[in-house]
């Protein structure tokens, strides 16, 4: 049956889509509770959709808000015909290997009365969030209230809270998270026009905090062509938008760029490694590609292989503090770098099968080993088979292919893991990839899935949600992700591919706002002095001080100027830190 104002959401090569209305013959969209799921075609088409159950008793609702943390489908108030809104929240759990939901049960309700619909949801480091919304029915009241509740790693959510308000009461909106930053665009509300028809043009942006608070919402651009119930996604870093409604159905998709950590430029060839390869490393500015057989060669990223001191046989690789490691079924040996001259350590605590590596830490299955002062030391088993481990400062994460779970172990002083916990999961089970951790972000790439994923490590071990920073032209598995010369490099036995890392996640973008005052009449130009490249945005107010659209002044070396010539007496700027670079002052030059 045709369906209209669904609440749907992706997981594990699946789509979940739940209740909606339906048109049977003439009349209205009458809602219903269904839920159903389908799958994802590797050409991006979708079908074999299946029941999957439906909502407890004899519910149904429309426009309802839904989402997948680690696992749980969550679904989220909608409304019952023409009203009233439903302040249910509602969980499944999800089968990692079939994709089929269990029974949705209910949690901790929406505090709104008598509901919320038209809403977005979001959810983000632990906790579950909703923006804006309707408090009744399809035409209000508008909220302007963001609502926030911690959620249990079992998909129960706590006590709702008020954490953060919009600038206007917007209902139908639309909403994403990227790099800690909640982004809520378009929607309705009553302002000038009756039945939601004022359209809502700003977008705006808030922080999330540390203990699961939203910081302040100020306005970051206009959207082009302002309308309610549009579809929203991160894509590579662009926020695009899509469908939606303005008075009439509108078939428009826009894409905009946003600036967050972990943003990679476009992706370049490097020379392929010799044939038989198993396992890449890099230390030292160098790239290292090891074959089963124990041979070893060596390049500069883009640079002729050469062979290097081989090994008797090699089943994993790493690197750790400019050190390399390799391990057989048996063995462990390390070696500096870019010089290698291998040596021997503690034969490994039983032989392996499958390992996974992170600079002296050992993972196979479900057992994890620590090579600390040249003995091993036996850490805290997981949960969940290892694919893949990475390092991160004093943080140890295993990611967990079956079930696509991250875990996180803190290092103590002595190195030695402690017990794990659960950080943000991927979005689905993953086989056969690589992950990296640099300047800050986390990233994987490789195996089953095209897409390279980034999420920022906090300092407590918990993960930013996972944003696509690129894609690859086709699965590559098995495959080793590594970190050398500014460049973020996929290394698989058929290619290597190479992204320049376009900011360094650590500094992240400077933004700041000048006030040059009513006498000045031109700003003429900008230097930045420093070492190293930056990419320059800037916004520019006159004595209203509502600042123009976002203009890109492009890539510079620092101490060089870039040319403004426009008049104005704010300026906001944004510098995007490229690679290493460092800004040690700035000189806005002007003329009264």
């Amino acid at each position: 049956m045709p369906r209209g104002q669904v609440g749907a959401a992706a997981w594990g090569g699946h789509l979940y889509v739940v209740a909606g209305c339906g048109v049977q013959g003439a009349g209205d969209c009458l809602s219903v509770g269904d839920l159903s799921v389908g799958d994802f075609f590797p050409d991006g088409g979708v079908g074999n959709f299946r029941s999957a159950g439906s909502l407890p008793g004899s519910g149904e609702a429309a426009e309802l808000a839904v989402v997948v943390v680690n696992g749980t489908l969550l679904v989220t108030g909608g409304i019952i015909g023409y009203g009233p809104a439903r302040k249910d929240v509602l969980r499944a759990r999800l089968d990692p290997v079939t994709g089929m939901p269990s029974a949705l049960t209910a949690t901790t309700a929406l505090p709104e009365t008598p509901g919320l619909l038209g809403h977005a949801l979001l959810a983000h480091r632990g906790f579950l969030y909703t923006v804006g919304g309707q408090t009744n029915t399809e035409y209000g009241p508008y909220s302007d209230r963001v609502l926030a509740a911690r959620l249990s790693s079992d998909g129960t959510v706590g006590a709702w809270s008020t954490v953060a308000r919009l600038p206007e009461a917007r209902g139908s909106v639309s909403a994403v998270l990227f790099d800690d930053t909640i982004y809520a665009v378009m929607g309705c509300n009553e302002t000038t026009s009756s039945y939601c028809g004022t359209f809502v043009r700003a977008m705006v942006a808030a922080p999330v905090l540390d203990d699961g608070g939203v910081g302040p919402f100020t306005p970051v651009t206009n959207h082009p062509n302002p309308r309610r119930n549009a579809a929203v996604a991160v894509l590579g870093g662009r926020l695009v938008t899509a469908g939606g409604y303005d008075g009439n159905p509108e078939d428009f998709v826009e894409a905009s760029t946003l600036y967050g950590r972990g943003r990679l430029g476009a992706a370049s060839l490097l020379p392929p490694a010799p044939a038989g390869k198993v396992a890449f490393a890099s230390a030292a500015g160098h790239l290292y590609a090891f074959g089963a057989d124990g041979s070893v060669h060596t390049a500069l990223p883009g640079g002729a292989w050469e062979a290097v001191t081989s090994l008797p046989e090699v089943a994993a690789a790493s690197s750790s503090n400019g050190v390399l490691y390799a391990v057989s079924s048996t063995q462990l040996y390390r070696s500096g770098a870019p010089d290698v001259s291998w040596a021997a350590g503690a034969p490994l605590p039983r032989t392996v099968v499958k390992p996974a590596l992170a600079g002296p830490y050992l993972a196979d299955g479900t057992d994890v080993f620590a090579n600390l002062g040249g003995a091993w030391q036996t850490a805290p088993a997981l949960p969940c088979g290892a694919e893949a481990l990475a390092l991160a400062g004093q943080l140890l994460f295993a990611f967990c292919g079956d079930t696509g779970d991250v875990l996180v172990s803190s290092l103590a002083i002595s190195g030695a893991p402690g017990d794990w916990r659960r950080a943000e999961g991927l979005p689905g089970p993953r086989h056969g990839f690589g992950v990296t951790f640099s300047d800050g972000v986390l990233y994987v790439a490789g195996g089953e899935a095209v897409d390279v994923l980034a999420s920022v490590v906090h300092s407590d071990g918990t993960l930013g949600p996972w944003a696509i920073a690129t894609t690859l032209g086709g699965p590559r598995a098995p495959s080793s992700l590594l970190s050398v010369g500014g460049r973020l490099v996929s290394s698989s036995a058929a290619e290597l591919v190479a992204w320049p890392k376009w900011t360094a996640p650590s500094r992240g973008v400077v933004s700041a706002r000048v006030d040059l005052g009513s006498g000045v009449n031109l700003i003429e130009g900008l230097t930045l002095q420093g070492s190293g490249e930056v990419e320059v945005d800037l916004r520019l107010a006159k004595d209203d001080g509502a600042f123009g659209e976002w203009v890109p002044l492009g890539r510079t070396r620092l101490g060089s100027e870039l040319v403004i010539g426009k008049s104005a007496h704010f300026v906001w700027l944004r510098i995007t830190l490229l690679d290493d670079a460092r800004i040690t002052s700035g000189i806005i030059s002007t003329r009264l």
